[in-house]
């Protein structure tokens, strides 16, 4: 499994100088990124950027709304860039009926993008893990019950499953086969923040070892908390205990 940023955790240094934070992720050892927004380079020059530093492009967030009313702009960026994950970071969902909307969103959107070549996904948080069955069902699980796994695969916060009380390795064990990327973020004590990969209190080698049991390409690692020392951090540690080149 290799190992990319999402660059929203360095969404202060990208904002002054994309190019330049992205040269510094490099340096760090960081294989690939994910993006959350472009910093305003056009594809071409991004194409350079990217095979300059030797970096991946493993996947880019992309709001639901953006690839229903821009879908051929989205696509198109994508594909120039080598990136074949497009991912819904974020949808507003309280209900079942919540749900069962997004799915039929989600649904349309998946086989529009599938007949681009690429894939589609769906990256949680935690409110959307409230229970839908006497069963422990969550409404996350109703989502991808809802969806075809053809059409819609799952990028899985490993943090934000720990925050809604659900195992992450159970959850990557239940979904094998499904979850082409994850989020790894680790959590402070409180349980009620984030902390750098490696200086928290989540289990990172067993979630590690489920990812790739589950199949999983990429681990990217994520701070909600724009750290670029933090990033840094995360993949020392990674190194560490041997999962990160």
């Amino acid at each position: 499994m290799k190992v990319a940023l999402q660059l929203y955790s360095v969404r202060e240094d990208t904002a002054a100088d994309f190019s330049g934070t992205l040269v510094q992720i490099a340096a760090l050892g960081y294989e690939g990124v994910e993006f959350a927004g472009y910093g305003g380079l056009s594809a071409d020059a991004m194409v350079r950027l990217l095979t300059r530093l030797g970096l991946e492009a493993c996947g880019s967030h992309v709001g639901l709304e953006a690839l229903e009313n821009d879908f051929d702009a989205q696509v198109a960026y994508a594909k120039a860039i080598g990136c074949r994950y497009l991912v819904c970071p974020w949808a507003p969902v309280a209900t079942k009926e919540d749900v069962l909307a997004l799915a039929v969103r989600l649904s349309a959107v998946g086989k529009k993008v599938r007949a681009q070549g690429l894939v589609l996904g769906y990256h949680n948080h935690a409110h959307e893990l409230f229970a839908v069955g006497a069963d422990g069902t969550t409404g996350l699980d109703l989502l991808y019950d809802s969806v075809s796994a053809d059409d819609l695969k799952i990028e899985a916060d490993t943090h934000w499953l720990q925050r809604g009380k659900q195992n992450p390795k159970a959850f990557l064990r239940r979904y094998a086969g499904r979850v082409p990327l994850i989020h790894l973020k680790d959590m402070a004590a409180s349980g009620e923040s984030d902390a750098p990969v490696g200086e928290g209190v989540m289990d990172i080698r067993g979630i590690w070892d489920a990812a790739v049991g589950a199949g999983a390409e990429w681990a990217i690692v994520e701070m909600d908390t724009p750290s670029l020392v933090g990033i840094a951090l995360g993949f020392t540690n990674l190194r560490k205990m041997g999962l990160a080149r």
